[in-house]
């Protein structure tokens, strides 16, 4: 079974996740209330699917190893993100 498209929506300034096809989601992009900007953190990070992380990794420019555990890339994507502070 292939995995649903879904987007993430703001609903009462709570964060969901919706089909992409759902009316609220536009098209399937992400939507913000009021413009509030969301960010990653260290514990969205942590909470992140294997898939995910590889995800998020490729677009910071990371072409993650395939065969590497969830757990390093989980470590190697905070570290990108938060390299500066």
């Amino acid at each position: 079974m292939g995995r649903v498209a879904t987007a993430e929506i703001v609903v009462n300034g709570r964060r969901k996740i919706v089909n992409a096809d759902d009316p609220r989601a536009q098209n399937g992009e992400k939507t913000m209330e009021e413009g509030r900007a969301e960010k990653v953190t260290r514990t969205d990070i942590a909470r992140m699917s294997k898939a995910d992380v590889a995800e998020l990794l490729t677009m910071h420019g990371i072409d993650p190893d395939p065969k590497a555990k969830a757990t390093d890339l989980r470590d190697m994507a905070s570290r990108v993100i938060f390299a500066g502070i």
